[in-house]
């Protein structure tokens, strides 16, 4: 119940500034938030299950999707990332300059939230304005054409051949830091480090899975129905 708790707040944080949610939500209040309560508990389940399941997420519209992957975007970049960093530039005041460990979480999480953000940029930029206009192509004559024109330009397939592994390199640096016994005045930074990117990693593992098992899926079968349309109209015509 406690990780339960613990999950629905890292989840709800996502929907704080721009919502005007005021924390702490708890199970029996989130209906109060106005947010779809059905899609908040299949999420925060996610987080406690060892596999995910996509049958939990088929009912729920395409929109709500973008949406809530649009968010943890946000989410990752300006709060969870920087609230890591944070905790390095603790940790490191308890070891001498030019520590190895700290040389390399330095590095690494350089190189880390610039891939983070190429990656995130190009689903912002590409791919969720590509599901969305398939969602609307559905719906309307003006959508629709707008999709014909584009539709050579870009394509789910595309994304799924791109689509790169972000959680990885977050299992390598904390083997690595595990490495390393942190001195005595730093043990709490040091478990509160690991303690972040363990959630980070998992918080990334349900974010993927529900692009990957939930997203693409729903975006594949609305491409394929717009193609069916356009063969069906050209062998009418």
């Amino acid at each position: 119940m406690e990780d339960s708790r613990y999950y629905l707040f890292q989840v709800m944080q996502r929907y704080e500034n721009s919502d005007g949610i005021s924390f702490p939500v708890y199970y029996q209040n989130l209906h109060e938030t106005g947010i779809d309560n059905k899609f908040i508990f299949a999420v925060v389940n996610a987080f406690d299950e060892i596999k995910f399941r996509d049958s939990d997420f088929i009912s729920f519209p395409i929109e709500l999707i973008v949406d809530y992957i649009q968010r943890t975007h946000i989410y990752y970049l300006q709060k969870a990332i920087p609230d890591i960093k944070k905790t390095i530039l603790l940790l490191a005041k308890s070891y001498e300059r030019g520590h190895p460990l700290v040389n390399d979480l330095d590095l690494f999480f350089i190189k880390y939230q610039t891939e983070l953000e190429a990656h995130f940029y190009n689903e912002d930029h590409k791919l969720l304005p590509y599901v969305a206009l398939l969602n609307n192509a559905q719906k309307t004559i003006k959508y629709f054409h707008t999709w014909l024109l584009k539709k050579n330009a870009y394509s789910i397939t595309n994304f799924v051949n791109d689509h790169d592994d972000t959680q990885t390199d977050l299992r390598k640096i904390q083997n690595h830091i595990m490495m390393y016994h942190p001195p005595r005045s730093s043990v709490i930074s040091y478990r509160a480090l690991l303690s972040q990117l363990r959630m980070l990693e998992k918080d990334l593992y349900v974010h993927s899975s529900i692009e990957e098992f939930v997203l693409i899926p729903k975006a594949l079968q609305l491409e394929n129905m717009l193609i069916e349309k356009v063969r069906a109209n050209l062998h009418l015509n």
